[in-house]
């Protein structure tokens, strides 16, 4: 049976041939060269898959059509073609916060993520839909549920669109850097760095969330420090401290965390507020555990930027690159 009677039973009457057909499909779905069957008769084949996607009531069809849908979404007119339908787009996005997990919520969440990377998917939303993906992700926070992983993927994508809006909802997912899965903590790193670039969103972060406190615990190790310097960290932050503490050890995470330390004091609010917490006492200890070149660096441009005076020139994060690539003052490496 070629792809398009397949396609053609998508619509048939009974259950099994639906199913049977969906099946079959899947194999088909990520070549190129059988797109054009999709496509035909004004994206017939994409519309059905969409249609069973949602309102199909057997969880493997479902599943499968799903399947056949992140395949599809890999190419870029096909997104293209799903997402101009906005209702379709609130849908998926519903059915993402709607539903408890299922079998097929990794597959949701991947095709989510697919059309999270064309600028509608964003625009068809409203802030209440947007909520409630956080808070769908917050809920799924875990090291051992790895299934809502892509749907941290979508807000990397919709922080690097409209990093201001996202902004307001990014602090659902702090507790990711802690608790989280290696890929959540990726993720959820790196969405809080594209939120970081934009001026509004890190004076925010940098004074009205916890963000400081958090990045500070999942950068902090075991290592004892002084009574004089324990008083002067965040009470949160005092209360890990233990012999048992771990420091995160994935370097990606701890490069991405240390860039957005130099972000958050990329404005001389950021500064004061990196002070005021004393993460300098966490950076610290980083800097002599580390055998990464590129962490040691971070850290020494931290102190740079941070323990300094401060100059006048650097009011801006306008400026940040810069800042990034000064270099290490004199007597910065005795400080360290």
């Amino acid at each position: 049976m070629c792809v398009s009677d397949l396609i053609e039973l998508l619509g048939a009457p009974r259950a099994d041939v639906v199913a049977i057909a969906v099946k079959n499909l899947m194999q088909f779905s990520s070549s190129e060269e059988s797109l054009h069957f999709f496509k035909a008769n004004n994206w017939n084949g994409l519309r059905a898959l969409e249609n069973i996607s949602l309102t199909n009531n057997n969880t493997d069809v479902v599943q499968d059509a799903l399947i056949c849908l992140v395949n599809l979404t890999c190419f870029e007119d096909v997104r293209k073609q799903v997402v101009v339908d906005s209702a379709a787009v609130r849908a998926y996005a519903t059915l993402l916060t709607a539903t408890k997990k299922a079998s097929f919520t990794q597959y949701l969440c991947m095709l989510f993520n697919n059309l999270a990377k064309e600028p509608e998917t964003l625009k068809a939303l409203d802030e209440t839909l947007i909520k409630a993906l956080f808070l769908t992700a917050t809920t799924h926070i875990s090291a051992k549920d790895s299934d809502y992983d892509f749907l941290f993927m979508v807000f990397t994508e919709f922080a690097r669109q409209d990093a201001d809006l996202i902004a307001k909802f990014v602090p659902n997912l702090f507790g990711a850097l802690v608790n989280g899965t290696e890929s959540q903590k990726r993720i959820c790193a790196a969405t809080i760095k594209n939120c970081l670039l934009h001026e509004k969103s890190n004076e925010n972060f940098a004074n009205d969330t916890p963000l400081i406190e958090t990045i500070m615990i999942t950068l902090k190790g075991s290592e004892e420090l002084d009574e004089e310097d324990t008083s002067k960290l965040p009470e949160v932050v005092r209360n890990t401290i233990s012999p048992e503490k771990t420091r995160e050890e994935d370097l990606e995470v701890q490069l991405t965390l240390l860039q957005c330390l130099l972000l958050i004091g990329s404005t001389v609010c950021g500064r004061e507020a990196l002070r005021r917490k004393n993460a300098y006492f966490v950076v610290r200890e980083l800097h002599l555990a580390t055998k990464n070149n590129e962490v040691a660096q971070l850290c020494e441009e931290y102190v740079n930027l941070v323990m300094r005076g401060e100059p006048e020139a650097m009011k801006s994060l306008n400026e940040q690159k810069q800042i990034a690539a000064a270099p290490v003052d004199e007597g910065v490496e005795e400080i360290l």
